[in-house]
């Protein structure tokens, strides 16, 4: 029941959040395991690749990436995302890891910049002695910049956000996401990220003359200097 509730209040602020969005593609369902393989996913204006998973449980835990089911997150005011669902879940007394890696680009670098991102999660901690969390590391190799993020529930059920130093076309990331079961089952029911942007200038046309004037005048003094 408490599952449920929280399902149904993530969609009602989904619902929200992106009713004044414009219709774009978004990749269909697929599980975690279809793009192991050199698979890419398109969400808008994204594009997701380089999927890496490794699951690590004991008799009672679940992270199987064919349980996991990977899913476009059309735009709100927090920008393109994916969320990840499914089999993450581990029995009273039990747990389950589930290392999870992929690389996030945007389609167009001339156009926009990846400015920051936001990380949500929701499911039960497993009651007295369990966990639900997730922790990320966000890598921007272009840069040479690193970033952290945190999820847990219920403490931190609503999204953490990590504003980027320098705004960039495409990061690494890799997550930790981890379940133990207490005295009840824990289990992450949603992993959802999404990543807002900058819009690039576009260069008027003036700006286009004036670069053509500046180059044709260099041309013509080098042209004078020989002469």
């Amino acid at each position: 029941m408490k599952f449920n509730k929280i399902l149904a209040a993530l969609a009602a602020v989904g619902g929200l959040m992106a009713g004044s969005a414009n219709a774009v593609f978004i990749s269909p369902d697929v599980t975690l395991d279809t793009l192991l393989a050199g698979g890419t996913f398109t969400v808008g204006d994204k594009i997701f690749s380089d999927f890496s998973a490794t699951c690590s449980h004991t008799a009672g835990g679940h992270c199987a990436p064919a349980g996991v089911f990977v899913h476009g997150l059309n735009a709100n005011a927090q920008g393109f995302g994916i969320q990840f669902s499914g089999a993450i879940n581990a029995s009273a007394g039990n747990s389950a890891d589930l290392s999870l890696g992929f690389t996030v680009s945007v389609t167009d670098p001339s156009k926009f910049l990846i400015h920051s991102a936001h990380l949500l999660i929701a499911g039960h901690d497993g009651g007295a002695g369990g966990q639900a969390q997730t922790s990320e590391t966000l890598h921007d190799a272009i840069h040479s910049q690193g970033y952290s993020m945190f999820a847990s529930v219920p403490s931190h059920l609503f999204d953490d956000i990590n504003a980027l130093t320098v705004n960039t076309y495409s990061l690494d990331v890799l997550k930790n996401i981890l379940v133990v079961g207490g005295t009840d089952t824990a289990d992450e029911s949603i992993i959802r990220q999404r990543f807002d942007q900058i819009t690039l200038p576009t260069p008027e046309p003036g700006s286009f003359a004036l670069a053509g004037l500046a180059l044709m005048g260099l041309v013509a003094a080098r042209r004078a200097k020989k002469a």
